[in-house]
């Protein structure tokens, strides 16, 4: 018996497909169909997804644009599966995205590996579907976005406490890049460069914050938080 093909699906950084290796090329409808049902995970009703992916046609003609999508992807690979009126990615497929949410679920209990930072850390900064513009897109974006930032202030944390201070400067300003306002994201950068030696670094990255903070919003740091990132704020 033929083994199961290996599907694999990508959404952080950018769209990607492939089946046993080989890229499978979708048009954007059906990028959008799959990376709807991914994004959420769970059985969706077909009207829904209509709904979702064409906002402003018709109820009729969301459905027949759904319809197309699903065609073009069923003949390509056995993603979706329908029963009745619901969709459903196959739970079978690789999704880097779901992959990503369990590595950073999974950093507040795990044992910090030094020599498994860097590929996290990469991992993490990835943002999910950066170049898409479609409006449901934005608040699944935000979350994941909490999520990966939060993780990330912890193992910078761990890392620091841990003694790897390098790499404790690395997963804190991944965490800055992706959420640039974030004042505990911003606190874990200068307490790890505190902790590595290199305060005129760390009174440089606060200067900046504070400044842009004020320039752009008008409030200064909050003066909560603990450690050596206190003293500075």
């Amino acid at each position: 018996m033929k083994p199961p093909a290996r599907i694999r699906l990508q959404l952080l950084d950018a769209f990607g497909l492939t089946v046993d290796g080989a890229e499978v090329q979708l048009p954007s409808s059906s990028q959008l169909v799959i990376s709807l049902l991914a994004s959420r995970d769970r059985p969706m009703h077909r009207s829904a997804v209509a709904g979702t992916i064409w906002p402003r046609a018709s109820e009729r003609r969301a459905l027949a644009s759904l319809r197309s999508a699903l065609y073009r992807v069923h003949s390509r690979a056995p993603i979706v599966h329908v029963t009745g009126q619901a969709l459903v990615l196959s739970g079978s497929i690789e999704v880097d995205l779901r992959e990503a949410q369990a590595i950073a679920r999974d950093l507040v209990h795990e044992p910090v590996n030094p020599d498994g930072v860097e590929p996290v850390v990469d991992l993490l900064s990835r943002e999910l579907l950066p170049d898409s513009e479609a409006i449901w897109l934005e608040p699944v974006r935000q979350r994941y976005r909490v999520v990966r930032v939060r993780a990330l202030e912890a193992l910078s944390r761990r890392l620091r406490q841990a003694g790897h201070h390098a790499e404790a400067v690395d997963a804190a300003r991944a965490a800055v890049v992706a959420e640039p306002d974030s004042e505990t994201a911003e606190g874990a950068l200068i307490e790890a460069l505190m902790a590595e030696g290199n305060a005129a670094l760390a009174i440089r990255e606060f200067t900046a914050f504070r400044k842009r903070l004020w320039r752009e919003f008008r409030v200064r740091p909050s003066l909560e938080g603990g450690g050596s990132a206190s003293q500075a704020w």
